[in-house]
Parts: structure tokens; C-alpha cells; sequence
């Protein structure tokens, strides 16, 4: 059913309250208190990965002159830019940031998504070429590109949608309670996407990588774990391989939503 038409409480299960700290509290928040909040055990191993990644990955690239492809460097570009908007936002919150701040977080986010459209663009042609080119086709890649696209139109699609409800209570002051309840209901689902979209679709290449032993980036990594020192058969990296894109993932996505349900952002 379209968000709007979908009662309260039926996304209770999945998406908390946003927080009852109000705007004054969150000012009032000591520096040390403020600097840590929005931090968790899965926002640092998903941004820490990220980074590793892009560190490891890049002088990889350049030493095979993959990097000569202007295609491929915007897609690398974008996709660093869309990683750290995520990592930022995710910590700095317009809450955290206060009305001096809050700018960051939202240019921050239109930066993400412009980025995330432009580099999921070039990731998808990079699959098809290499698909023409050398007949392989990277079906976890192409599938990670067209969750990331989603994911990105629908956490734009309800962000908008959020602040026009909030802009109908000044409009209609009758209507607040309704107005209200379509905010949180957006708000919430907007999360919910930026969430997705950091913790499965930015790291999905990564795992893709890392767990497929035959690839020549962050593979040799996961062949030196799975091959060397835990000897297993090929047959037996192939489903940990296919396992991984589903449950690492999984895990950190719900794993930082309970998070927040216990209070943990704000």
C-alpha cells in the first residue's frame, strides 16, 4: 500500500518513535555527550569497512590503470562521496546539529543522493560493458546497483513528503494532529532507507568483493581467510559467497535500527 495509507500501527514492529528529545535538550547536550551520540557498534564497523576499502581498492585500481577510464572514476568518486555523506549523516543528525547546523545535514544528503544516482548509473554500464566485453556477467553487483537506486528515490521521496506535512500544520493549524502523524510515518520510512542505503547498498560491493575468492581486488583477502587458512573446498567459498550478500547486510541494518528503537540516535 502507498506509505500514506498505512496505519501507525502496523509499521510499529519495524520502525520506532523518533526521539522524545526535544530540540532544546539536544542543544543542552554536553560536548562529549553530543560528539557520541549516533554512535554504535555497527555505524563504526560499517565506516571503518568503507574506508579500508576505499584505501585498499583504489591503489589496486591504479596499479592495473583502471583508473584511465573516466567512467570508472566517477563511478569510484561518486560512490566515495555517497559513503561519507551516509557516514556523516548517520552521526550528525538535525537534531544534533541544531538550526545553526542542520544545513549540513541536508546538503550533505542532496549531495548523497546526486552522487548515488550519478555513480549507481555508471556501476550498472560498468557491468553491462564488462558483460560484452568478457561475457561474465556480476549479477550481486547489478542487483546491489538497482537496490541503491531504490533505495535513494525512496528515502528523497519521503523526506519530501515529511516536510510538506510539517509545512500543512502552519498551512492548516486545524489539521496539526493528522499533519503530525503523516510526518512521523514519512519521517520514519526516510530513515529507514537512509539506513538501507548505507548499510546494504553502499557496502554490498563490498562484500560482493570480499567474499568471492576469485576477485582481483578485496577477494584476495577473503581467498587468504577462507583458502589458506581455513582450507575450504571452492564449492564451499561459492555459498558463503552467495550467504554473505545476504546476512551481513541484514545484520547491520537491523542490528542499527534496534539501536535506534532503544533510543540510541537522536
Amino acid at each position: 500500500p502507498h506509505p500514506a495509507m498505512v496505519d501507525d500501527a502496523a509499521v510499529q514492529p519495524i520502525f520506532s518513535e523518533l526521539s522524545s528529545m526535544s530540540d532544546e535538550e539536544a542543544a543542552q547536550l554536553p560536548l562529549w555527550r553530543s560528539l557520541l551520540s549516533n554512535v554504535t557498534a555497527y555505524w563504526i564497523f560499517a565506516s571503518l569497512s568503507l574506508i579500508a576499502w576505499f584505501f585498499i581498492s583504489i591503489p589496486l585500481l591504479i596499479s592495473r590503470n583502471e583508473l584511465a577510464n573516466p567512467s570508472v572514476v566517477t563511478h569510484i568518486f561518486c560512490s566515495f562521496q555517497t559513503s561519507i555523506a551516509c557516514i556523516f549523516n548517520h552521526w550528525r543528525t538535525p537534531k544534533l546539529l541544531g538550526p545553526r547546523w542542520t544545513f549540513l545535514h541536508v546538503w550533505s544528503g542532496r549531495v548523497a543522493v546526486g552522487s548515488s544516482l550519478l555513480g549507481t548509473f555508471f556501476g550498472e554500464a560498468r557491468v553491462i560493458l564488462t558483460y560484452i566485453e568478457t561475457g561474465s556477467f556480476r549479477i550481486a553487483l547489478a542487483a546491489v546497483g538497482i537496490w541503491q537506486l531504490f533505495c535513494t528515490i525512496m528515502l528523497l521521496l519521503h523526506i519530501r513528503r515529511a516536510l510538506h506535512a510539517k509545512k500543512l500544520t502552519d498551512i492548516n493549524p486545524t489539521a496539526a494532529d493528522e499533519a503530525r502523524r503523516k510526518f512521523d510515518l514519512h519521517m520514519n520510512l526516510h530513515i529507514f532507507y537512509a539506513h538501507a542505503l548505507f548499510y546494504t547498498a553502499c557496502l554490498g560491493p563490498l562484500w560482493s568483493r570480499l567474499f568471492d575468492i576469485n576477485n582481483a581486488t578485496m577477494g584476495v583477502y577473503g581467498r587468504e581467510v577462507l583458502v589458506t587458512l581455513c582450507r575450504l573446498p571452492a564449492s564451499t567459498c561459492f555459498y558463503i559467497f552467495i550467504i554473505a550478500q545476504v546476512v551481513m547486510p541484514n545484520l547491520l541494518l537491523c542490528g542499527s535500527l534496534r539501536a535506534r528503537s532503544r533510543g540510541r540516535f537522536i
